[in-house]
């Protein structure tokens, strides 16, 4: 599942389908940024993550955060 997390972070919703997807026992990719805008280039870093995820036989099913945003500005590091 991936899911968008907008500036002023997770809606009360998005909070549920976190929790429901755990409970599936789905894998969630988390997008944030620190840009306004989105960019189209930024689905490739999403893409990037889902490809090294499949290369590793699915193992790793906990949260993921990507970083879609420019580098080079403040921006929050997450694991």
């Amino acid at each position: 599942m991936i899911q968008v997390e907008e500036a002023g972070g997770l809606g009360a919703g998005q909070v549920i389908e976190t929790v429901m997807a755990e409970e599936a026992g789905l894998k969630v990719f988390r997008t944030y940024t620190n840009m306004e805008e989105w960019d189209d280039g930024y689905m490739v870093r999403v893409a990037k993550s889902v490809e090294k995820w499949y290369a590793t036989v699915c193992s790793n099913m906990k949260l993921e955060h990507v970083f879609v945003g420019c580098t080079g500005f403040d921006y929050e590091e997450r694991e």
